[in-house]
């Protein structure tokens, strides 16, 4: 069965319930319901939260629209009347991403099923490689000098889920050296992620190392 204590996460009871999109709680796959005015899809989504003001004053939501061969796996799962869990492995699932994100401000009041619960999982690399960030998504990477103590010079190195490039952060304010593409990236190693997750955004171009790829964990 799907448990999750961290608070502003999606819970267990959650699931199988109908919430507007602006309510849907963090780590929750969704759909949207049909409505007039709209076409009706079968997209299925992770919700990751919303971009900090700093990023985006507008603090667009983020999700993840899951490819359609992921997405055919997932509702097996989210529609069967038994409790389990299911893994999208390393294999060819990862090696093109299992989905591709958006931002958006629209629709906040569409109505949407929450199908259930997902967490992002780790499969490391067992040598770590230096290498330009470039705009895969679901890889692991660290940067030099981000620490998650700065202050203790043993402390390990902060670790970001790469979410890739997309032609919604060209409609944000960024910082971004010219010629390099804006990538998102999400730190998974802040101890206070108990309300959201942190997001930020580096050149395509910026220095990282490589430390896995994501397997995405979907849970009833």
């Amino acid at each position: 069965m799907y448990t999750n204590e961290d608070v502003g996460f999606v819970q267990a009871h959650d699931i199988g319930s109908t919430v507007m999109r602006k309510d849907v709680p963090l780590g929750a796959i969704f759909k949207f319901q049909p409505s007039t005015g709209f076409s009706a899809t079968n997209n299925v989504y992770l919700a990751l939260g919303n971009l900090p003001p700093e990023i985006d004053k507008c603090q667009s939501r983020v999700s993840f629209q899951l490819k359609p061969n992921i997405k055919d796996e997932v509702e097996k799962i989210t529609n069967a009347n038994q409790l389990t869990n299911f893994d999208v492995a390393t294999s060819g699932l990862n090696k093109d991403g299992f989905g591709t994100f958006s931002l958006s401000v629209k629709n906040s009041e569409r109505d949407c099923t929450i199908l259930g619960g997902f967490q992002f999982g780790w499969h490391s690399d067992e040598v770590p490689g230096v290498r330009n960030l470039g705009t895969e998504l679901g890889k692991y990477v660290s940067f030099p000098n981000d620490k998650i103590n700065p202050d203790d010079k043993d402390s390990e190195s902060n670790l970001y889920l790469c979410l890739g490039a997309s032609p919604d952060l060209g409609n944000i304010p960024n910082p971004i050296s010219t010629g390099d593409i804006p990538v998102l990236l999400m730190k998974v190693t802040d101890k206070n992620r108990a309300s959201a997750f942190t997001f930020c955004l580096k050149g395509h171009k910026t220095i990282c190392v490589t430390r896995g790829m994501a397997t995405l964990k979907v849970m009833k």
